[in-house]
């Protein structure tokens, strides 16, 4: 059962097996295959709960409607926009629904990192489960519109490394509005996947709820404090306190920290909200003298990752290209200049195509909760991140080059369209700062980091804080570096990883307390 928290009308007291906080990748997993095993399961979901007759396909209207803050949240200096969703089924509403997953050597990166154990043939049966649920395939040559088919000539002219996503979608006509919630039912988001298993089991999602509170003794976990919120407002209405058994917190690594931290809970090590990973991206826009319609068809089919590389001693490294595709909206945000300038090129937006450089970090940021309730996001990028980030800059500037574009325009206000190769030294000389750059992040990972130690990690290999007994953090939050280029693949099979060990002590954890 979902409950909009505007039919709830008073306080409520109740009792169950187990708490879900959050129901976007890692949240509607589990409490999915909780509430199929027979275990009673109440969910939160600070957002709305919201059906296809909803999507409106106005950007105006859904930004609020399935982002926090409208997708106007930002790191502390306003330099990186960190999108997440905010609505049932969380940022796989409004994800691209690219299925990547986890490279394999990255597993020997964390168990040098962390000492886990965990190895890639551990997620095998989480791998097709989750692909199976989502219905997951390989989109085909049909749906790779103008600005996918730029990156696609690249790849067959050079050889270079790439190809086609996976993709979560299934029926798809193209319509182009994946970012502000599919009105057709193609994408398979949670919530049209493991939200529904989850009510039919019998597990209650509580919309517009915002869990502000866990509650632990001495002997562990004992329940958590919510609050209906009022969707426009954000103002408290009615308290919702649940006892529970275990506690699962899925809300995100930007605010599964925060849960923890005014719980005052898990923190020991004082590790709770440090090590945050952004992934950075940076838009990179070409204007071409013929029709692209960027915002027309799947927005995001096609990759190059040529120059990526995975390894036991760092990780990911490198950085990938990948087309994107936007409504005039979103693309404003990004695309440069001021005043008449600014308006003159989105006059041409019709004639403009658009890439990203994908540009997996090292962890150099943190969260912590701010005066308001919202979080801080502090995050600092590094010199040698920066250098990758201005070498994909260049590479996606080539590939538009070679194609014919007659200018690139960077996400640096200072920086006029670069019209040849010989221009993209430029690219050396851009500064990082607030107001003068604009950078992207949907990827926010690593704030509740796995490990074997509870002196270097914050959950352990079950997923479960080292210092709270049957509490738990199922998000992307608990990866120890940038997991994957995109994170809900990776987030799930570890969810359900998770859930079945979970499950294999069903007796200690849901038995009389």
């Amino acid at each position: 059962m979902i409950v909009s928290g505007e039919t709830v009308t008073g306080d409520l007291t109740l009792d169950t097996d187990a708490v879900v906080v959050g129901s976007g990748a890692g949240g509607a997993v589990v409490a999915a295959l909780l509430a199929e095993a027979g275990i009673g399961v109440i969910a939160f979901e600070e957002g709305g709960h919201f059906e296809a007759r909803h999507f409106t396909q106005r950007e105006h209207e859904m930004y609020p409607l399935l982002y926090r803050l409208g997708g106007n949240q930002t790191t502390d200096d306003q330099l990186i926009t960190v999108m997440q969703g905010r609505c049932v089924g969380g940022s796989t509403v409004i994800n691209m629904a690219d299925c990547t997953p986890i490279p394999v050597a990255l597993f020997d990166h964390w168990r040098r990192r962390t000492g886990s154990r965990i190895q890639a043939a551990h997620l095998d049966d989480s791998y097709r489960r989750v692909r199976a649920s989502l219905g997951v395939t390989r989109l085909a040559g049909a749906t790779i519109n103008e600005n996918n088919a730029i990156l696609s000539r690249y790849l067959a002219r050079t050889g270079a490394r790439g190809g086609v996503f996976d993709s979560n979608r299934l029926g798809c006509i193209g319509a182009g509005f994946c970012m502000v919630g599919c009105s057709y039912n193609a994408k398979k988001a949670a919530h049209l996947t493991y939200i529904p298993r989850a009510s039919t089991a019998g597990a209650t999602i509580y919309a517009d709820c915002r869990a502000e509170r866990v509650i632990a003794g001495r002997r562990g976990v004992e329940g958590v404090e919510a609050w209906v919120i009022d969707r426009a407002t954000r103002a408290r209405r009615h308290r919702i306190s649940v006892s529970a058994r275990a506690v699962v917190i899925a809300a995100g690594a930007i605010h599964s920290p925060l849960l923890l931290l005014r719980s005052g809970l898990g923190n020991d090590n004082g590790l709770v909200g440090k090590n945050l990973s952004l992934q950075p991206q940076a838009p990179i826009t070409a204007l071409y003298d013929r029709t692209i319609d960027v915002f027309a068809g799947i927005p995001q089919t096609v990759y190059c990752d040529e120059w990526e590389t995975a390894s036991e001693e760092i990780g990911i490294s490198g950085f990938r290209l990948e087309t994107i595709g936007a409504g005039p909206a979103m693309a404003a945000t990004v695309l440069g200049g001021f005043g008449l300038a600014h308006k003159a090129f989105m006059s041409q937006f019709r004639r403009v195509a658009a890439m990203v450089a994908l540009v997996p970090d090292r962890p150099s940021g943190e969260v912590a909760p701010g005066d308001d309730g919202e979080a801080v996001i502090r995050y600092c990028p590094t010199e040698e991140y920066l250098g990758r980030l201005r070498a994909g800059m260049k590479a996606a500037a080539r590939v538009f080059l070679e194609d014919g574009a007659g200018g690139i325009v960077v996400p640096c206000e200072d920086t006029p369209p670069l019209r040849s190769v010989r221009d993209l030294d430029a690219i050396d000389k851009l500064v990082p700062e607030p107001g003068r750059m604009r950078l992207l992040s949907a990827h926010p990972q690593g704030t509740c980091r796995l490990g074997a130690s509870p002196a270097t990690s914050v959950v352990n290999e079950d997923l479960e804080s080292h210092f709270v007994r049957n509490l738990f953090v199922i998000d992307a939050s608990i990866f120890p570096s940038t997991s994957s280029t995109h994170t809900m693949i990776p987030t799930m099979v570890m969810a359900d990883r998770a859930a079945h060990r979970l499950l294999a002590r069903r007796a200690e954890l849901f038995g009389k307390r």
